[in-house]
C-alpha cells in the first residue's frame, strides 16, 4: 500500500484487492452460469453460448468484479465521503459506482418495507401487544 496516496484510494484498494481474494482466490465459483458450460448437440446452440460465455468474459471481468465489490464494500461499512473523494478522482467509475448503490438499496429493501409495515400497523393499533 502506498502511504503517499490519499485516504479515500487506500480504502478503494483495500477493498478493491479483499474483492478479488473473495471472489477469485478463496473460493472456486463459477463465472458463468451452468446453461453456457453444458455440452449441447445443436451446434448453433453451442455456438451462440460459447459465443456469449466469450462475450460475458470480455464485459465482467475479474476487474470489473472486484471494483463493484469494493463499491459495495464501501458503501455497506458506511464509507460515503471516501467514495465521494474516489469518484472526484476517478470520475469514470461513476456508473459502477451507481449500480453499487443500486445493488445495496435492493439488498435492504424488503427489511426497509418490512419496517414500514410495522410502523403502519403500530400507527393504526393493528399489531399483537
Amino acid at each position: 500500500m502506498n502511504r503517499s496516496l490519499p485516504h479515500c484510494e487506500q480504502a478503494f484498494t483495500i477493498a478493491h484487492e479483499l474483492g478479488h481474494y473473495l471472489n477469485h482466490h478463496r473460493t472456486r465459483r463459477r463465472f458463468f452460469p451452468k446453461v453456457l458450460d453444458r455440452e449441447y448437440q445443436s451446434q448453433r446452440v453451442a455456438s451462440l453460448a460459447y459465443r456469449t460465455q466469450r462475450a460475458l468474459y470480455f464485459i465482467f471481468t475479474k476487474e470489473w468484479e472486484a471494483d463493484l465489490y469494493a463499491f459495495c464494500l464501501l458503501f455497506n461499512l458506511g464509507a460515503g465521503n471516501d467514495i465521494k473523494a474516489f469518484l472526484e478522482r476517478h470520475p469514470q467509475k461513476m456508473r459502477m459506482c451507481v449500480l453499487a448503490s443500486t445493488i445495496c438499496f435492493l439488498k435492504v429493501l424488503p427489511r426497509i418495507i418490512k419496517g414500514l409495515i410495522l410502523k403502519f400497523f403500530k400507527l393504526f393499533g393493528l399489531h399483537k401487544a
